[in-house]
């Protein structure tokens, strides 16, 4: 039996936490597991979870078999905490106690492959990466609608029209707040627009509630998921207590059930009974009991739970701050005022590895980052490794694609090793002045070694009037030669460069290539019929009328 199972690979998460742990660098970084962490760098047990199991120990309770809904006081709590006070609400709820928010997600899909098998469920792309092989266990279908535009904000139209193919009974995951991966949030007019949506289309949203409380706050967290319930007939919740009361190994969650009325209810109720029994029985107690501690008498907790919200708040702020210092731009712009603990950095999975290898930090492969992980010092040096890594590998994308265009001959060099991620304004800067050479009649332009003088040239207008010989032998070869405009700020750009030792050395290069030309060196375009490498190659001249230069034994004459 054991040789015929087929091939599995270990989960790819908890291979890198076993790298992670493995790494003896003091400067790592684990940004992987979704936990949150203080100051310290640990995940602490909060103040009100001690209080409420001494109290526990205390009682001295049985440890006997509970139902196979779990803890009735924790399923009341639960139902109050996420919808509200609402009696209407309350009426239409069947809540049953889960094994953490992964088993109620489970527990939910095998309820509806039960009652609709043909269903498709919807989940975000990108979304959690957990969804997949939860829906499609039990055989259901799979698909996925988009969620944000640029990578940056929430794309409520992509959302609608990826969704419009969905068939009444289909099922469409939504994240209650703080989305995992990307930290993008719906506002309230979108939660209006999704509940419309399906309602009209007769689908069945299924709300994961992972992070309530950790992105705008306790209620506020929970007001899309209460648009959905009042404007819904069936809706579904995975709700889970690891992240916000911070019982992450006791595994405890609810899964809920929202039908039309109390009455459609009733035979509904004992299915997930059903399938919890044949799954597990009966979930743990020791983390409900304590929810449920929690739940009845909540100050000193949510106290607390406001105190790693704002820590949130601000770690975001902050690697914003130090992400704008370094010069990033693009997709890391967005992550200071993302939500929750999750942000998907703009980086493919070979800059993600370089991040491990290079630096100590530890992400997913997608990009997946857990920021609350941080510490305050571990800020800075984050934002310098993105901006590097993000730097080279944009650097380097970009050569690739001169590569398979064909247009590297033709196109201005920069040595990436005299680059760092700071200097690329400056570069592209002087780039906009560029005027890349245009082929020969006979093929391409060859850049190297003949015409590298000509390219700094090009990245320095100013210094192609002061080489007339090589302009001229450019300009019989056929190469227009175009008079570039300055920037207004072109002087301060060169002042700023000047104080760079790197751009000093490139500086020192130009002086001496004009060096080299002013003193013999005389450039001529090969024509096609005669001297062509067969390349179309810029080659010294070989005409019957070279270009009249200085001889190099005369010195040239210096002028004061």
């Amino acid at each position: 039996m054991l040789a015929d199972l087929p091939h599995a690979s270990p989960d790819p998460l908890w291979s890198l936490i076993s790298t992670f742990r493995g790494d003896p660098r003091p400067e790592r970084m684990d940004l992987v597991v979704g936990m949150y962490r203080d100051e310290t760098g640990t995940t602490p047990v909060l103040a009100s979870v001690r209080k409420a199991e001494l109290r526990l120990a205390e009682a001295g309770a049985s440890k006997a078999y509970r139902a196979l809904v779990g803890n009735a006081t924790f399923n009341v709590g639960m139902a109050h905490l996420l919808l509200g006070q609402d009696p209407a609400r309350l009426a239409r709820q069947h809540t049953m106690q889960s094994v953490g928010g992964t088993g109620a997600l489970r527990l939910l899909v095998e309820l509806v492959a039960r009652a609709t098998p043909d269903a498709t469920v919807w989940s975000s792309d990108p979304g959690y990466v957990n969804h997949r092989p939860l829906m499609t266990a039990p055989g259901l279908r799979f698909e996925t609608y988009r969620l944000r535009e640029e990578d940056t904000g929430f794309d409520l139209g992509a959302m609608l029209e990826d969704l419009a193919p969905a068939r009444p009974g289909d099922v469409v995951i939504l994240h209650g707040c703080c989305h995992n991966p990307t930290g993008i949030d719906m506002a309230a007019d979108d939660w209006a627009e999704v509940s419309a949506f399906c309602a009209r289309l007769r689908v069945i949203p299924l709300v994961d509630m992972a992070y309530q409380g950790f992105g705008d706050g306790m209620q506020a967290d929970a007001a899309g998921l209460r648009r959905v319930v009042d404007e819904n007939p069936t809706v579904l919740v995975a709700a889970s207590c690891s992240k916000n009361m911070g019982l992450y190994c006791d595994r405890t969650g609810a899964a809920m059930v929202i039908g039309p009325d109390a009455a459609a209810l009733v035979p509904v109720s004992p299915m997930p009974e059903r399938i919890a029994r044949a799954s597990y029985s009966m979930p743990p107690e020791h983390g409900a009991a304590v929810a449920a501690a929690l739940l009845a008498a909540p100050k000193g907790w949510l106290r607390e739970v406001e105190a790693m919200r704002q820590r949130v708040a601000v770690l975001r702020a902050e690697l914003g701050a130090a992400l704008e210092a370094e010069g990033a731009g693009g997709g890391f712009a967005s992550l200071g005022r993302q939500k929750g603990m999750f942000s998907l950095l703009p980086l493919g999975d070979r800059a993600m590895q370089r991040l491990r290898e290079e630096h100590a930090i530890y992400g997913t492969d997608r990009g997946l980052i857990n920021v609350v992980g941080l510490t305050s010092a571990q800020i800075a040096p984050l934002a310098r490794a993105l901006v590097r890594v993000a730097g080279s590998e944009h650097r380097a994308s970009a050569a690739q694609r001169r590569t398979a265009s064909g247009s590297v001959a033709g196109s201005i060099v920069l040595d990436n090793d005299l680059v760092t991620p700071k200097d690329d304004r400056h570069r592209d800067q002087r780039a906009a002045h560029a005027q890349p050479l245009a082929a020969l009649p006979c093929g391409r332009v060859e850049p190297r070694p003949v015409v590298r003088a000509a390219q700094h040239r090009a990245l320095w207008p100013e210094r192609a009037a002061a080489a007339p010989v090589e302009r001229q032998a450019l300009m019989r070869a056929g190469v227009e030669i175009a008079k570039q405009p300055r920037l207004k700020t072109h002087q301060k750009q060169r002042k700023s460069v000047d104080l760079d030792p790197q751009r000093a050395a490139i500086r020192r290069r130009i002086r001496r290539a004009d060096l080299r030309t002013r003193c013999g060196r005389a450039w001529q375009a090969a024509p096609a019929h005669a001297g062509c490498s067969g390349a179309g190659r810029i080659v010294p001249s070989q005409a019957p009328k070279p270009i009249r230069t200085a001889p190099s034994h005369q010195p040239r004459r210096r002028t004061m």
